[in-house]
């Protein structure tokens, strides 16, 4: 039991309260809490808690527990994940190991015809990262694995439940100076389980990530940006007949389904700091956009006697090139306020606000989005509340020295 990820924070945590009047160095409490979506018919939002302590040795140990948690009509539910983080960094070499996990309990989703319920679901991810400086050059090779599984539920309209095999990722960043260049390769196990575990959908996705970053200072504040370009590719192929579904009703002799999707997209990021007095402001601008992009699905089914006896083939493709989205974060804060000769305190307020385009193209005709208007004229409170309450959260953390 004391072996998995969801005692490691806890571990770790009396590991840093003990290591830290032994070794000196600091150790810090760190809190974060707000909402992500709020809207008339309810909200979601999110806590998260944090301890840390760095050695001066360059011994450091991380531990962060949260939840995600959904109240609105299309999702119900609550997601729990906790990590920890430990390593040791010197001028030339260093090391880091992550271990973490997440767990929900009953969880339900619908949107329109994409609905899902599920009686739980848990799954743990590991990642380490190494670090050498020669001359200059900073090098960073990492890697990731992770694994989840859900029980019980349905899946759209057939008893099912997703499954994650495995999630692999390798990556390597460069630094020199002010620049760095970075990649990653993803591989991703996806399947769809009916209840009692037997295989219905298998699905396999793959891609690469590519970016450079680079950080600056200009006359009177810190700058720092990312541009990145993102390739992706997954299929899934299976099919479902009556004994798979394990009900009487269910209304084809077989259904067999056939998907696949590509895209190339480009992302940038850039944020600038700016500092007066006692006080702290961060402002990011970010946007992500799908350059190239096809997504297609062929379907072969045939009815029972008794829902017509039909057979039919049908093809749909879509084309999401053009899909995207931007992005503006604003923090302002006080960096660290002494409480003492040894204690400092943080405390701050975020608020991001985000603007996607062109996903009109993959909704049906007549279909649309919210009205910003109401119909005797004038903006429309609830999508004003919406806009000035969701993104919105709070943050604190002390240091003790």
């Amino acid at each position: 039991m004391w072996g998995s990820p969801a005692f490691t924070p806890v571990i770790l945590c009396l590991c840093s309260i003990v290591i830290s009047p032994l070794c000196g160095g600091d150790f810090s409490l760190s809190t974060d809490g707000g909402s992500l979506l709020v809207t008339p018919g309810g909200m979601s939002g999110y806590g998260l808690g944090g301890l840390a302590y760095t050695g001066e040795t360059g011994l450091f140990l991380n531990a962060d527990a949260g939840k995600v948690f959904f109240n609105l009509p299309e999702v119900q539910g609550d997601i729990s994940a906790a990590a920890g983080r430990f390593g040791l960094h010197t001028q030339n070499v260093g090391a880091a190991f992550t271990v973490g996990g997440f767990s929900h309990a009953a969880f339900t989703a619908d949107v329109g015809e994409a609905a899902f319920n599920s009686e739980g679901g848990s799954g743990v991810l590991f990642d380490t990262a190494l670090s050498f400086r020669i001359r200059g050059l900073t090098l960073e090779p990492s890697a990731s694995y992770a694994t989840a599984s859900w029980g019980k539920g349905d899946f759209y309209w057939f008893f099912g439940k997703p499954n994650l095999p495995a999630l692999w990722r390798l990556g390597l960043t460069g630094a020199l100076g002010a620049h760095g260049l970075g990649f990653s390769l993803f591989s991703l196990d996806a399947d769809i389980l009916d209840n009692d575990g037997a295989g219905l959908f298998k699905g396999a996705s793959r891609g690469a990530v590519l970016y450079y970053r680079f950080s600056g200072k200009s006359r009177h504040f810190p700058v720092n940006g990312v541009l990145g370009y993102c390739y992706a590719a997954a299929e899934m192929d299976g099919g479902l007949t009556a004994s798979n579904q394990g009900y009487s009703l269910f209304p084809y002799r077989f259904y067999n389904l056939d998907a696949s999707f590509s895209a190339h997209a480009g992302f940038a990021l850039i944020s600038l700091e700016y500092g007066f007095s006692i006080f702290r402001v961060n402002a990011a601008l970010g946007a992500a956009h799908v350059f190239q992009g096809t997504g297609s699905v062929d379907i072969h089914y045939r009815e029972k006697s008794l829902f017509g006896g039909n057979e039919k083939t049908e093809s749909l493709g879509k084309d999401v090139g053009g899909l995207g989205a931007a992005f503006l974060s604003a923090d302002f804060g006080i960096p660290s306020l002494r409480l003492g000769a040894k204690t400092s305190l943080a405390l701050g307020i975020k608020k991001t606000l985000a603007l996607p385009w062109g996903y009109q193209t993959i909704f049906s005709a007549g279909e649309s989005g919210p009205s910003d208007t109401r119909p005797g004229g004038g903006p429309d409170p609830d999508l004003l509340r919406t806009i000035l309450l969701s993104g919105l959260s709070l943050y604190g953390s002390i240091v003790i020295r």
